[in-house]
C-alpha cells in the first residue's frame, strides 16, 4: 500500500495558575493510556457470507451457516453430513440431522488442488493429500491407504498403486473405496475416465475405463465426468459422458440410461431418456440412481432403466445442450423447486436426497416430493445477477456494520490520522470510507467498472491526495481531499508504453499503484512488466524493467526483470524505496531504479498432476532466499520499515533484513475466522497499516486486526 505521512502529535501540558486544582502546585493526576487489545474484527461489510458480530466461521443452525463453495458431499451411518466447501482450499463442515453446521477441519490437498470426502459404515473419514489416499479414523489416527505420491495412476498394491486425478469417491458396507479418476490420454488430450477401487487393504484395480479420445473423434458430447456411487447390492455407478453406466459385483459393465446424440435431457426408459452433461451421481441401497444433471435438475432412474425429473424444472421436450433453464433456489414442490448448478448428490439414511446447490452456496434436501433448503441461505435474490446464491450480500450501499456492502473491495488506504480508510469498491467503480465506527459512504465514482478485473489499487500521498488506476481506460486518476477527480496521467483508451509528459504517455494494464511523500507515484504497468514513474511535476518515465521482457533478474533500469504476477503489490518506505509484490518474491527498487530481491524463491518442492511433473512453491518462514511466498499479493510497511504482504490465506512479515514470519491466518485454510490472532482468513486484495492496525479488504467486507504482531 502506500506511504502516508504521520501527523505530528504535540502534548500540550497544562498548568494551574489560580483558582483551579488544590492549589498546592502538584501536577494534575494522569490518565492511564489503555493497552490495545490484540485481535482481528469484521469493521464493515460482510466476509463470505459472515455478518458483523455473528460468532465463528459461518457456522450455525441451517439458515444462519455460509458456505463458500460446496462441491463434495459425503454422509455416515447416524446420519451426520459431510460437506467439502472449496474455496481454494477445502473446509470440511459437518450437518448435524437437525441442520447445524460446524467447521470440522481444513484440508490441504497439495498443489492447490481439491480432494473429494467419504465417509464409512463405521465413522472412519477418506480424503486425498498428495496423491495419496488417506483414512483418518474415528480415534484421530491419520493413515495412507494407498497411493505411491505419484501421478501415474497406475494399479496394483497399496505402495505401489498411483492416482492422478481423483473427482469423486465412496464407500461401500464392506470398507472397499470407489474412486472416479481420470488421466490424460492423448492425442485429443480428453481424460480417460476410470472407476477404481481400493480394497481395506489398499490394493488398486480398474473396473472400468472410458475411451474419452474416441468419444472427441466421434464428435460425441463430453461431459464433466468425475462421478461414482454405490448400492446395497455391490454394483457399481458412473458417468461416461451422457450416460449412466452400471458395473456389475461379477464385473459386467452395462448402460443403465442415457444416449450419445447430444439430444440434452429427456425423460424416458434406458438409451431413450437423455442428459445434458451431467456432474456427479448416488445410489440407495436398493439400486435407485440419483443423478445431478448439467440443466441445473435433479433426475431419478429405477433399476429398470426408467428416468424421470425428480426435482427442478420438468422436461415436457428434449433440451439440447445450452438451452436456457431456469435458475433460482425456490424451495417447495419439486416440480417448482429451481436449483443453480447442483453438483455433489447423496441418499440419507432417511432416504432423503441431499445436494449441494453450488451457486446458491447452500445444501439442498429432497423428501416427499419437496425441496427445502437444510443449510445455508435460501430465497434471497442475488442483488446484481438477480439469480438467488451466494452472492446475495453484494450491493453498493452505505451505511454502518454490516449494514453497508460492497462489490468485491480491492485497494485499500489509510489516512494519516488513522481514522479514515479509504477503499477501492472494484465492481462498483467508486471510492468508499471507513470511519472507527465502521460507518461507510461512497466519496465518488471513481473509474469504470469492469468484471474481468482482478485488482484495482489505491494510495494516498503526503496532501491527502488518493491515487486509482482506471485500469478500464488505462490511465491514472488522482482525486483531492475534496473528491475532484481528474486524469493525472495516460490517454483515455489509448494503451501503449509512451513516456514523456503526463497527458501525452500511454500504459498497458497500470493495475497497482503507490505514492511517495513528495508526490512521486509509481505504478507497475502489468502488461509491460515494467516499473513506471510519474513525478510530481507530472513527467512519467521507465524506472526499471524493458517493455515487453518478463523473468526474473536482479539489475538497474533496463536491466531488470520483473515476471508476470497476476496481481501485484506496491509500497514505499520513507527513504523512497520501492517494494513490490512479483511471483514468488519480494523486490526492493531504490529511487534511482536498482532493483534487488529482498526474499523469496525457497520452499520448492517437486510435485506433478496427470500432466507431469512440475516444481511448486511452499509455504516456508525463513530469511531471504530461504522463504517460500507461494503466492504473494497486495502488500503495505509499518513505520519501522517492516512490510506486511497477503500471501494465500495469511498475511506475512518481512523485516528490513529479510526475515519473514507469518503473522495472521495459516497456510491453505482459507476461511474467515476473527477473535484472538492469528485467526484464519480469506485471500486479502488489499492492506493498510497505521501504527499497529492493520486493515484489509477481503471479500466483500473491511477486516481491522489490532495488536499486529
Amino acid at each position: 500500500m502506500s506511504y502516508q505521512s504521520l501527523s505530528a502529535l504535540v502534548l500540550l501540558a497544562a498548568l494551574s495558575a489560580c483558582g483551579g486544582g488544590s492549589g498546592n502546585g502538584s501536577p494534575p493526576p494522569v490518565t492511564p493510556v489503555p493497552p490495545v487489545v490484540s485481535g482481528m474484527t469484521l469493521l464493515a461489510g460482510n466476509v463470505g457470507g459472515r455478518a458483523v458480530g455473528t460468532p465463528s466461521l459461518n457456522d450455525g443452525p441451517g439458515a444462519n451457516a455460509r458456505f463458500l463453495g460446496p462441491a463434495w458431499l459425503a454422509i455416515d451411518a447416524a446420519g451426520k453430513l459431510y460437506v467439502g466447501d472449496f474455496n481454494g482450499t477445502e473446509i470440511v463442515r459437518t450437518i448435524t440431522p437437525d441442520g447445524t453446521v460446524a467447521t470440522a477441519a481444513a484440508l490441504q490437498p497439495g498443489s492447490g488442488s481439491f480432494t473429494p470426502i467419504a465417509v464409512d459404515g463405521g465413522g472412519n473419514f477418506y480424503y486425498f493429500l498428495n496423491f495419496r489416499l488417506h483414512k483418518k479414523a474415528v480415534d484421530g489416527s491419520d493413515v495412507v491407504v494407498a497411493g505411491s505420491g505419484s501421478v501415474d495412476g497406475n494399479d496394483g498394491s497399496a505402495q505401489d498403486a498411483s492416482f492422478a486425478s481423483v473427482m469423486d469417491m465412496t464407500v461401500d458396507g464392506n470398507g472397499n473405496i470407489y474412486l472416479a479418476d481420470a488421466t490424460i490420454v492423448d492425442p485429443s488430450s480428453a481424460s480417460q475416465r476410470r472407476v477404481r477401487k481400493v480394497t481395506p487393504a489398499g490394493a488398486v484395480s480398474t473396473l472400468f475405463a472410458s475411451d474419452q479420445a474416441a468419444a472427441v473423434s466421434a464428435g460425441e458430447p463430453v461431459g464433466p465426468g468425475g462421478a461414482v456411487a454405490v448400492d446395497g447390492g455391490g454394483n457399481v455407478y458412473t458417468l461416461d459422458n451422457d450416460v449412466v453406466v452400471k458395473i456389475t459385483p461379477d464385473g459386467k459393465v452395462v448402460v443403465l440410461a442415457g444416449n450419445r446424440s447430444g439430444a440434452g435431457s429427456i425423460d424416458g426408459v434406458g438409451t431413450a431418456a437423455g442428459f445434458s452433461r451431467p456432474h456427479r451421481l448416488a445410489a440407495d441401497r436398493d439400486g435407485t440412481v440419483y443423478v445431478t444433471d448439467g440443466n441445473s435438475t435433479i433426475r431419478k432412474i429405477t433399476p429398470a432403466g426408467v428416468v424421470t425429473t425428480l426435482a427442478g424444472k420438468p422436461n415436457t421436450a428434449a433440451q439440447p445442450f445450452g438451452t436456457p433453464v431456469e435458475l433460482g433456489s425456490a424451495d417447495g414442490p419439486a416440480a417448482t423447486a429451481r436449483f443453480n448448478v447442483p453438483l455433489a448428490i447423496r441418499v440419507g439414511v432417511d432416504g432423503a436426497v441431499y445436494v449441494t446447490d453450488s451457486a446458491n452456496g447452500n445444501i439442498r434436501k429432497i423428501s416427499g416430493g419437496q425441496v427445502s433448503t437444510f443449510a445455508g441461505p435460501s430465497g434471497v435474490a442475488n442483488v446484481v445477477t438477480g439469480v438467488p446464491g451466494i452472492d446475495s450480500w453484494v450491493g453498493s450501499a452505505d451505511g454502518v456494520g454490516d449494514a453497508a456492502s460492497f462489490n468485491q473491495p480491492s485497494g485499500i488506504a489509510v489516512d494519516a490520522t488513522g481514522r479514515i480508510v479509504y477503499v477501492v469498491d472494484m465492481l462498483n467503480g467508486n471510492i468508499r470510507t471507513v470511519d472507527p465506527t465502521g460507518a461507510v459512504s461512497t466519496l465518488t465514482r471513481a473509474f469504470t467498472p469492469n468484471n474481468l478485473l482482478s485488482k484495482a489499487d489505491v494510495s494516498l500521498d503526503g496532501a491527502g491526495n488518493l491515487y486509482v488506476p482506471d485500469i478500464s481506460n488505462q490511465v491514472i486518476r488522482k482525486i483531492t481531499p475534496a473528491g475532484v477527480n481528474t486524469i493525472l496521467a495516460g490517454q483515455p483508451g489509448v494503451s501503449g508504453g509512451d513516456d514523456g509528459p503526463a497527458a501525452a504517455a500511454t500504459f498497458r494494464y497500470p493495475a497497482t499503484l503507490t505514492a511517495d511523500r513528495e508526490g512521486n507515484v509509481y505504478v507497475f504497468d502489468q502488461l509491460s512488466y515494467v516499473l513506471r514513474k510519474i513525478s510530481a511535476a507530472g513527467v512519467v518515465s521507465t524506472l526499471a524493467g524493458t517493455p515487453g521482457e518478463y523473468g526474473h533478474a536482479d539489475g538497474t533500469g533496463a536491466t531488470a526483470k520483473f515476471s508476470f504476477p497476476s496481481r501485484v503489490g506496491l509500497t514505499t518506505d520513507q527513504a523512497g524505496n520501492i517494494y513490490m509484490t512479483d511471483g514468488v518474491y519480494i523486490r526492493k527498487i531504490t529511487p534511482q531504479g536498482a532493483v534487488t530481491t529482498l526474499a523469496g524463491g525457497g520452499g520448492q518442492v517437486l510435485s506433478g498432476d496427470s500432466h507431469g511433473p512440475f516444481y511448486v512453491t511452499t509455504h516456508v518462514d525463513g530469511k531471504g532466499a530461504n522463504a517460500g511466498l507461494p503466492n504473494p499479493t497486495a502488500l503495505t510497511i509499518d513505520d519501522d520499515g517492516n512490510l506486511y504482504f497477503a500471501d494465500g490465506a495469511t498475511v506475512r512479515k518481512c523485516t528490513p533484513d529479510g526475515v519473514v514470519t507469518t503473522v495472521l491466518g495459516a497456510p491453505g485454510q482459507f476461511y474467515f475466522a476473527p477473535g484472538a490472532l492469528p485467526g484464519k482468513i480469506m485471500t486479502p486484495r488489499g492492506l493498510a497499516i497505521r501504527g499497529r492496525t492493520l486493515y484489509m479488504t477481503m471479500y466483500n467486507g473491511v477486516v481491522k486486526v489490532q495488536g499486529l504482531p
